[in-house]
């Protein structure tokens, strides 16, 4: 969700973030700061839904969390590895975008991938 602020404002998250707003302009915020951004006078972009629908159950639901995410591709990568099918892997061997979407149930943006995919070998 974006927020906004009426005067230029940079705001350092106990979570670790550094965020700065220039004036009036909406700014993305991860879920974990709602709280600290809107406690010092942040706006939401668009209207806050405290109550949203809980997801179906069986709804694989996007990490927000760097070390989840990463323990979530990892895991992806396991197993694409282990199906061994060549429609998963591109000719530079990486893994394809839209099977490793299919594997999480959401999309990786190319450059977390190569990142998550290079500390995967490494670790091997």
């Amino acid at each position: 969700m974006k927020f906004v602020f009426n005067r230029d404002r940079t705001i350092a998250s106990v979570f670790g973030h550094v965020i700065h707003f220039p004036k009036g302009e909406p700014v993305h915020v991860p879920p974990e700061m709602y709280a600290e951004v809107l406690g010092v006078g942040g706006t939401p972009d668009e209207e806050l839904d405290l109550d949203a629908p809980a997801a179906a159950p069986d709804a694989k639901q996007e990490p927000v969390d760097p070390f989840a995410r990463e323990k979530a591709l990892f895991a992806a990568f396991e197993a694409m590895i282990a199906r061994a099918k060549r429609d998963d892997f591109t000719s530079g061997n990486l893994p394809h975008p839209k099977a490793l979407a299919k594997e999480l149930g959401w999309r990786v943006s190319n450059q977390e991938r190569d990142l998550a995919w290079v500390k995967f070998n490494a670790a091997k």
